[in-house]
């Protein structure tokens, strides 16, 4: 017995005593390649020195903590980051306090509790397994994921795992009389002082019980029934199997709006509803799922009100940043809010293009693209282009007088779950249609395109942008700087006029998934005035420099954030004035790189070469 008892103290020190230095080679070996591209492109200078010196060298534990925390939060904003989280936890959860929490648990009901948890939660869970964690502050995690332990071994052989979070003794005071944790009581009233403004979003995550009927969201003018609600969201299952979303204002319901339901009976979710100036744009478990315009300003709503057949664990109300009406679904890739209408200024005609670019989601039934005369429903429409999934065909077509014309019907040529391009370019006598980089096909004028004020994007599709070259026309002549679509790389290309203070230009490309790098250079004649070198392998970083009078002058490495990595789309926009470039990565300023050669006017030429697709180039 005693032998035992020493050969347990000694595994229990040397799980507790397992240096920093140690455990952070675990962690940055399971996460792998793309996790710690990932880390390391996100950390800012001092905490990735204080990384390497953990990697390599000696690692206190208060650093390993500090730099988990960190990476984690990382991790759980990335596509698959929850994976690699599974895959850290798993080589640090071998051994220790809580090991069962991993081990015991298939990785659905693993991922399940990642999902579930914030960054800072994991972390705690981490400092727990070495015994370096606080009790005190488990109870709040324990609420979140003894649910689901419960769930995953059917009630059994659970109590070990519950007394780690809350203590033995507080085991039945904080079980319901079913022995599951209690969740927030409904109706639940959450105040939002002083209304709520575009750039704020509402988070609520819970689970939906498996005989539940309906339950309900409601933005509301008080915490009472009778007043103003702005904005009623309601999923209702039974024969229903929808969510309607409306508004009631002056004691009545107005018409109701309905989509499909994303929530399923007996499992988690997270909604989001992000507050834009057109209105409530809606995030279920990380994907699209709606519009709902306002109604009512949002800045009366003064409670959000959660009520019916649900299982409520948060409410969070907060400011979360927006460009414009472009959403952050990651930290890289943005989205736009549909219906989306993109004005057009003067009407379309030839010699103009229209860009659109974005993502099929998987369960996507149909999606189009309307070039309209004006912002109203009936308008007429010289051209609907109108890919329908479910029927495998491309409808094209044209809408005037209230009456549809004759259908053009083409093969689909989309696919769900991938990402694509469409290009329309204006033309006299048509509109010339490109897919993918790909001649698809021409859509003859029906009525003129001088006529068309708008481009409305709606639908089951993820729009990522769309971009309109070309301007107004001006008497005779049509204000345009004409597109080059599709160029080979490697590209060379004289700068219309050469560069000038107050000129942007725009590159739009897709890195494929195994390059390396790619370099951008604007040249001088054998001057190199500014060099961009995008780096994917074996780090990413984008180094910026001048090569002059023979020799290169200091790197420049420093970001706020990098959108650039393989497999993604791109929009990169350069815009010169007389002090310095300024160079915009998905519409988010990028960096700034200060003019080392003058005069800019001698800057004619621009180069880009290496692992990247361009789509197009404007000037």
């Amino acid at each position: 017995m005693r032998l035992f008892l020493i050969f347990t103290l000694i595994f229990t020190l040397s799980v507790q005593w397992e240096s920093g230095n140690e455990m952070m080679k675990k962690v940055m070996n399971a996460i792998g390649e793309e996790g710690r591209e990932q880390v390391i492109n996100s950390l800012h200078e001092s905490d990735l020195q204080k990384l390497m010196d953990c990697v390599e060298s000696v690692c206190e534990m208060t650093d390993f903590t500090d730099l988990m925390e960190k990476m984690l939060n990382v991790l759980k904003e990335i596509p698959h980051g929850d994976k690699l989280i599974y895959k850290l936890m798993k080589e640090l959860f071998k051994h220790g306090r809580l090991a069962e929490l991993v081990n015991g648990l298939s990785e659905e009901y693993t991922l399940e509790i990642i999902n579930i948890l914030e960054a800072k939660d994991i972390g705690k869970l981490i400092n727990m397994n070495i015994g370096q964690g606080d009790s005190s502050k488990s109870m709040s995690i324990g609420k979140k994921i003894i649910p689901i332990i419960k769930k995953a071994k059917g009630g059994k052989g659970v109590s070990k795992l519950i007394s780690m979070f809350i203590g033995d003794g507080n085991v039945k005071e904080s079980l319901n009389e079913g022995g599951e944790f209690a969740v927030m009581a409904l109706p639940y009233h959450h105040p939002v002082p002083g209304g709520l403004r575009p750039g704020m979003a509402v988070y609520i995550q819970g689970s939906v019980p498996k005989d539940s009927n309906r339950f309900g969201v409601d933005f509301a003018f008080a915490k009472y029934q009778g007043p103003d609600i702005p904005f009623h969201f309601n999923p209702r299952f039974s024969w229903w199997n929808k969510v309607v979303l409306n508004s009631f204002e002056s004691g009545r319901w107005r018409k109701e709006e309905k989509r499909k339901m994303p929530f399923r009976k007996g499992e988690h979710f997270k909604v989001i509803f992000m507050v834009t100036e057109a209105g409530y744009q809606i995030l279920v478990n990380r994907k699209q799922f709606y519009v709902f315009r306002h109604r009512i300003p949002p800045q009366s709503v003064r409670f959000i009100k959660v009520f019916g057949d649900l299982e409520l664990q948060s409410l969070n109300v907060t400011a979360e940043p927006m460009i414009g009406n472009m959403i952050m679904t990651s930290p890289e890739i943005y989205h736009l809010a549909l219906p989306y209408d993109q004005t057009v200024l003067g009407g379309l005609h030839p010699g103009m293009s229209i860009y659109v670019n974005g993502t099929v989601p998987e369960e996507s039934d149909s999606f189009s693209v309307d070039f309209a005369c004006c912002q109203h429903k009936r308008a007429d429409i010289p051209l609907h282009f109108n890919p329908r999934l479910f029927q495998e065909t491309l409808v094209l077509n044209s809408y005037q007088s209230h009456r549809w014309g004759k259908e053009e019907k083409l093969q689909n040529p989309f696919q769900k779950g991938e990402h694509f391009e469409i290009i329309f370019i204006v033309n006299e006598a048509e509109y010339q249609i490109l897919v993918n980089g790909n001649p698809f096909c021409n859509y003859s004028h029906r009525f003129p395109p001088q006529g068309v004020q708008l481009i409305r994007v709606d639908g089951d599709v993820d729009l990522q942008s769309l971009n309109v070259t070309g301007g107004p026309k001006m008497g005779n002549t049509i204000m345009t700087s004409p597109a080059i679509y599709h160029p080979p790389v490697p590209y060379t290309g004289d700068i219309p006029g050469g560069l000038g203070a107050e000129r942007t230009i725009t590159v739009r490309g897709s890195i494929p998934k195994n390059a390396k790098r790619f370099e951008i250079n604007f040249m001088a004649g054998q001057e190199i005035p500014l060099h961009i070198n995008l780096r994917m392998k074996p780090w990413r970083a984008v180094v910026r420099n001048s090569f002059l009078n023979g020799i290169w002058g200091k790197e420049e490495r420093n970001l706020t954030f990098n959108p650039f990595q393989p497999g993604l789309y791109f929009k990169l926009s350069i815009h010169c004035d007389n002090h310095e470039f300024k160079f915009y990565a998905n519409d988010q300023p990028f960096f700034n790189y200060t003019h080392r050669y003058v005069p800019i006017k001698h800057i004619r030429t621009m180069e880009i070469d290496g692992d990247v697709t361009l789509s197009y180039i404007k000037y």
